[in-house]
């Protein structure tokens, strides 16, 4: 048993480490693992799983998207796009579409690299 927890804790270190800006704690009721940032003062990131396994791929999922939508919007800054994610809830727990927004055209995708694409493309036409 005192093995388990060990590997639990130094399971869960590595988690925090890698993760800082994320808050990770343990709820008894359901039984699960739940992560949460504030990026910002409106809004509150929330992830949840059964075990450190499956939230450490959830935290490395919501981690790329971040960094995607960052890269998205300075590389399309003053284009008059707005960028974010949707829940797709139809494609499975978790799945988020990235997706950019301007005077009425909405554009989405599952990968920033995609939608990179998809922007240029439109921007082109003009």
């Amino acid at each position: 048993m005192l093995e388990v927890m060990t590997d639990l804790a130094a399971e869960l270190a590595e988690l925090l480490d890698r993760y800082g800006s994320w808050q990770v704690e343990y709820q008894d009721h359901p039984r699960a693992w739940v992560a949460t940032r504030r990026p910002g003062p409106s809004q509150v990131h929330v992830l949840a799983a059964y075990d450190l396994a499956g939230l450490r791929d959830k935290l490395a999922s919501a981690e790329t998207l971040s960094t995607g939508l960052a890269d998205l919007r300075g590389e399309f800054a003053g284009s008059g796009f707005t960028f974010g994610t949707v829940w797709a809830s139809a494609a499975g727990p978790g799945a988020r579409r990235l997706y950019a927004g301007r005077a009425g055209v909405l554009i989405t995708s599952w990968t920033a690299a995609e939608l990179r694409t998809r922007l240029r493309e439109e921007l082109t036409g003009e």
